[in-house]
């Protein structure tokens, strides 16, 4: 009983197998195609170079993304650096460092003016 019992799992097990090979599904995560958005229309990369430079590409931009928020603008970068110094940040939000005013109101978007005053 036993041991019918062990060579029905396998067979399913091998079936299984079979069938995730026959629909590809057996590659262990790996990505071969991402689609890209070209002026509005849906484009599929295949091409495993192509497929690389463009979630390159997109994870670049997803890091940079950051470079226009009020941390990285004057007079924060210059006081907390360009790597953020995440102990002068906690000041900050303590109260125990004041953040100059000069430079806050110029040339800043409104949002962007309403956080710098609120901090």
């Amino acid at each position: 009983m036993h041991s019918r019992n062990l060579l029905q799992r396998e067979e399913r097990k091998t079936k299984f197998r079979l069938i995730k090979t026959a629909e590809r599904c057996s590659q262990g995560g790996g990505i071969s195609r991402v689609e890209k958005d070209v002026n509005g229309v849906q484009i599929t990369i295949t091409e495993t170079e192509e497929i690389e430079n463009e979630i390159a590409r997109v994870n670049k931009s997803r890091l940079q993304q950051a470079n226009n928020t009020p941390l990285r603008q004057e007079p924060l970068s210059q006081l907390l650096g360009e790597q953020i110094d995440f102990e002068k940040w906690e000041e900050i939000l303590k109260g125990t460092i004041k953040i100059p005013e000069e430079g806050i109101e110029e040339g800043k978007e409104e949002g962007t003016r309403l956080w710098f005053n609120y901090i």
